[in-house]
C-alpha cells in the first residue's frame, strides 16, 4: 500500500500526453502542478531497472546527458521524473533529410558523451537512436540507462537492440563487455542518419551485407548501398566506416582513435 508521501508524489503533477509506450516502460509528458514546470515521467514495473537508472543519473553530470530530478513508487510502478525533451533523434532522421554537417555534430556530440562516460566505467548497453532526445536547438541528450553497467560483464548480460548488435553479441563470444561493442552500436547509428535505414537487413551471418563485411569486401557493401539509396557519401567517410564495420572486435578501431579520425576533424 502506498505511503501518504508517495500518493503526494505522484499528485505533484498532471498527465499531459504519452509519449512512448512499450511493454517494459512506458514514458509521458507531465507538468509540475505548483511550478509549471514540464518533465518527462518514465513508468517501470521492473524496479530494480528503475533504481538502477535513476542511480546512474543521479552521478552523471554531462550536458548531453538527461538530467533526472526525483524517483518514487506508486500502484506497484516506479516513476522517474526526469528533463522534458521535445523530440527523439529517431523522429528527426524519420522526418528529415539530415546534411553531412549535421550529421557530424551530432556523432561528435555522441562520440563526446560516450568517451566521458566510458572514461567513468559508465557502459550504456543500448545505444540507438530512439534513446538519444534532441532539445529545441537539436542538441543530443542520451537517455534509457536501465541496461547500464559499471563493470565489465560477460556477454550473456547484454541487452542490445538486435539491430545494433555487434557480431561478437549475435554469435554469443564467450567473453566480456568491450567498449568496442560500442564502436559497432555507434556506426549503426551514424549509418542510420546518412541512409534512413539500417546497415544490414537480418543482422547474422546470412545478411548479404555482413557478409560483405566478414568477408572485408567493402567495395561491394558499399556499391550496393549506393545502388539502393541513391546517396553517394564521401571517401572519408567510408574509410571510417570500414574501421567501424570490422568483423573482429579486436582489429575494430577503438574510441580515442576514431575520434582522430579525418572526416571528424573539419567543418
Amino acid at each position: 500500500m502506498e505511503t501518504l508521501f508517495e500518493i503526494n508524489k505522484i499528485h505533484k503533477y498532471e498527465i499531459l500526453e504519452t509519449i512512448s509506450d512499450f511493454s517494459r516502460s512506458k514514458v509521458v509528458k507531465a507538468q509540475n502542478k505548483k511550478t509549471k514546470k514540464i518533465v518527462a515521467i518514465k513508468i517501470m514495473e521492473n524496479f530494480e531497472r528503475a533504481n538502477n537508472e535513476f542511480n546512474t543519473l543521479s552521478l552523471i553530470n554531462h550536458e548531453n546527458v538527461i538530467k533526472v530530478y526525483e524517483i518514487f513508487s506508486y500502484n506497484y510502478k516506479k516513476y522517474l521524473v526526469m528533463e522534458f525533451m521535445p523530440k527523439s533523434l529517431y523522429d528527426y532522421v524519420e522526418k528529415n533529410k539530415i546534411s553531412e554537417n549535421e550529421c557530424k555534430r551530432l556523432f561528435k556530440s555522441l562520440l563526446n558523451v560516450i568517451k566521458f562516460l566510458h572514461n567513468n566505467n559508465i557502459y550504456h548497453r543500448d545505444i540507438k537512436l530512439e534513446n538519444i532526445l534532441l532539445d529545441e536547438n537539436n542538441n543530443i541528450k542520451l537517455c534509457d540507462f536501465e541496461f547500464t553497467i559499471f563493470t565489465l560483464k560477460s556477454f550473456n548480460d547484454y541487452n542490445c537492440t538486435i539491430n545494433y548488435a555487434a557480431p561478437e553479441i549475435m554469435q554469443r563470444y564467450n567473453c566480456f563487455y568491450n567498449d568496442k561493442v560500442d564502436i559497432w552500436c555507434l556506426g549503426i547509428l551514424l549509418f542510420a542518419i546518412f541512409f534512413q535505414t539500417f546497415p544490414f537487413i537480418i543482422n547474422n551471418k546470412m545478411d548479404p551485407y555482413l557478409k560483405f563485411i566478414r568477408l572485408k569486401q567493402y567495395k561491394l557493401f558499399w556499391e550496393a548501398h549506393e545502388t539502393n539509396s541513391q546517396i553517394i557519401i564521401s571517401k572519408k567517410i567510408k574509410l571510417m566506416f570500414n574501421k567501424i564495420f570490422v568483423y573482429n572486435l579486436n582489429d575494430r578501431i577503438n574510441l580515442e582513435n576514431l575520434l582522430k579520425e579525418p572526416w571528424l576533424q573539419h567543418e
